[in-house]
């Protein structure tokens, strides 16, 4: 319920008045479990943050050929958005909404999690580098592209929808940036 209604009002329009009432529960409950609207909203955001990693980043970590798993972990991060709508939009509102003191925590926060796939990305890129089956580049560029190119896609993904547009418009940069990549022309 707090994750709705953060979503749906934005950190400064949910109370921790309405956030009890959502859950069924007293507001002096409510402080009893977190201490203030600031360390709710850090626990909510930590948990989104680590659940969507743990769904979308099984596919960096499998066995096959990378281009396969680079496209089942683009198709494994906009089914997480869009099966948990507003973890997506609060993960979205703490990263671009808060300031002061808890924006400062909020991004230490969201640059520990950037810094954990940033470097998983590399090593998946290096290792494809050293397999032949990416173009021998910087695999911190190439984890830098490909987290631009995700979260260009999860922006587009999740104003726009998950409709035919979108789709087309994944399946067609997916060609591009992985034809860039490539270390060979497939055929």
């Amino acid at each position: 319920m707090a994750l709705e209604l953060f979503a749906r009002h934005g950190y400064g329009g949910a109370s921790m008045a309405e956030i009890a009432r959502g859950v069924g529960v007293q507001k002096a409950t409510l402080y009893n479990y977190y201490p203030s609207k600031e360390s709710l909203l850090l626990d909510l955001l930590e948990q989104g943050l680590a659940a969507w990693g743990r769904a979308s980043r099984v596919a960096l970590r499998a066995d096959g050929p990378l281009r396969e798993r680079l496209q089942q972990h683009l198709e494994a991060v906009l089914d997480y958005a869009s099966k948990h709508p507003h973890e997506a939009a609060v993960v979205r509102l703490a990263a671009t909404q808060i300031g002061g003191e808890l924006g400062v925590e909020v991004r230490r926060r969201l640059e520990a999690h950037k810094a954990e796939y940033m470097e998983l990305l590399a090593q998946q890129f290096a290792a494809a580098i050293d397999a032949g089956e990416v173009r021998n580049v910087d695999p911190v560029g190439l984890a830098r592209t490909w987290r631009a190119l995700l979260n260009g896609m999860l922006i587009q993904y999740l104003f726009e929808g998950a409709g035919g547009d979108v789709r087309r418009s994944l399946e067609q940069v997916w060609e591009i940036v992985w034809k860039g990549m490539a270390a060979r022309e497939e055929v």
